[in-house]
């Protein structure tokens, strides 16, 4: 769906679990829409389909001349080793699959890097030919597997704007920098980045650059009257919580949304003494052993803040991550929609 005429795009998937959007060729065609490079920051990579478009990337020339597209690719590096060397020939195991995909990049001369963060490496954006007069990003909290492509509920949000592009872009630059977690925080302010997009505040927000859950904690706080969300992991270590039963107990105030069943599961999860104070919360219920991989909340019908940032102390302190905040009350409705839809639909009461 495009809004902000044309200069952001939303997609909510899989259409395997009813949504409206293939996740997987959204992805697949905005890398093929490449014309000078492609920056991928990326938690994980287990998806042949995406990774041969990536390949295909790097083998392709630019147009009218004779040099090939830059592609450099930055992943989470627990995808690919063991925690102890281990003697090969090696047994079959389960990060297999993403040492496969990432064997083709470096095969197809994809400029290839893993972390240095201790913590998680949890971005999932991608920079499409920056400096050009086509320039995007795409972000969003899928990662690049199948699971989150064809299973797990999740969105994308493609951003066609030069300030987005240039915030991501400086995100970027560190990490190929070396550049991770916590070092980052010596380099950079508090303050994120706040855009005009087509009339509608955009702000761009890196963790722990920015300390996203202070933003998120502050937009829910000025706040009157709902929220919406749809949420993966959601731990009582932030003051997230905090802030919706603070709204929840001045009364008059809206709180509904879906949380993934497993992850809730944990004792740590906030939701029973947001549900006792009076906060319509609900458990997905997907099929295939799905996941509710969101991070989207909707403030006032009017705020959307998406992207990789869970709810949790590790996230805002430690992990590599970045959210979008977006005012405008299409995208919010839209967003709101997909609440519904999924909390009337595939999910269950705890």
């Amino acid at each position: 769906m495009d809004f902000l005429n044309g200069r952001l795009q939303l997609f909510l998937g899989p259409q395997e679990n009813q949504a409206p959007d293939n996740l997987e060729q959204v992805i697949v065609n905005f890398l093929d829409a490449a014309e000078d490079s492609l920056l991928v920051a990326v938690q994980e990579l287990d998806n042949p389909v995406l990774a041969d478009a990536l390949d295909r990337a790097a083998r392709r020339k630019k147009p009218g001349t004779s040099t090939h597209l830059l592609v450099r690719f930055v992943t989470e590096g627990d995808y690919l080793k063991e925690q102890q060397p281990v003697v090969p020939p090696d047994a079959p195991s389960d990060l297999d699959p993403n040492r496969n995909e990432f064997v083709q990049l470096l095969r197809g001369a994809v400029d290839c890097k893993i972390d240095f963060n201790p913590k998680i490496f949890h971005h999932k954006f991608v920079i499409r030919d920056r400096g050009k007069a086509k320039a995007a990003v795409l972000t969003g909290s899928a990662n690049f597997t199948n699971t989150d492509t064809h299973r797990n509920l999740n969105h994308v949000a493609i951003f066609h704007d030069d300030g987005v592009v240039a915030a991501y872009e400086s995100e970027f630059d560190q990490l190929r920098e070396g550049i991770f977690g916590e070092r980052s925080l010596q380099l950079t302010t508090m303050d994120p980045l706040k855009l005009d997009v087509e009339g509608s505040e955009v702000q761009i927000a890196f963790s722990p650059d920015n300390n996203p859950e202070l933003r998120i904690v502050n937009e829910i706080l000025k706040a009157q009257h709902s929220v919406y969300l749809l949420m993966f992991t959601f731990a009582s270590s932030t003051t997230i919580d905090d802030a919706l039963l603070s709204r929840l107990q001045a009364g008059n105030f809206r709180v509904k949304g879906v949380l993934d069943s497993s992850q809730s599961a944990h004792n740590w999860s906030p939701h029973p003494a947001l549900i006792t104070a009076g906060a319509q919360l609900r458990k997905d219920a997907l099929p295939n052993q799905g996941k509710l991989h969101h991070k989207l909340i909707v403030l006032d019908e009017q705020v959307v803040i998406g992207g990789s940032f869970n709810y949790t102390a590790p996230a805002n302190r430690y992990n590599d991550e970045n959210i979008f905040i977006v005012r405008n009350a299409g995208v919010a409705q839209y967003c709101i929609q997909e609440v519904e839809r999924i909390y009337n639909h595939k999910a269950v009461d705890f």
